[in-house]
């Protein structure tokens, strides 16, 4: 794969992680109990540590590696791990 290629699919998933990051957020304080103790936001812990710690690496990654092929696969395997993680986690 090229590295413009491989840049394209990075910023593509980085953008795919933090909208699904977004989107459990939604989900989760819409399902909520109003009355409940806050459990349902357990779910999001596991969630944000995986995009703090797998994505926001990635974002920046991927800003910078228009430039740095080295930066492009070191963020695509960030972005590949998180989505991985993401989908053990909400499943």
């Amino acid at each position: 794969m090229t590295g413009r290629r491989l840049w394209s699919c990075l910023c593509a998933a980085v953008t795919a992680e933090t909208l699904f990051w977004l989107y459990t957020l939604n989900y989760v304080s819409r399902h909520a109990n109003p009355r409940g103790d806050g459990t349902e936001w357990m779910a999001e812990v596991p969630l944000t540590i995986v995009f703090l710690g797998g994505v926001l690496p990635a974002v920046f990654l991927c800003i910078f590696g228009w430039w740095s092929p080295r930066a492009t696969k070191i963020g695509t395997v960030f972005a590949a791990t998180s989505g991985a993680l993401d989908l053990v986690f909400w499943m």
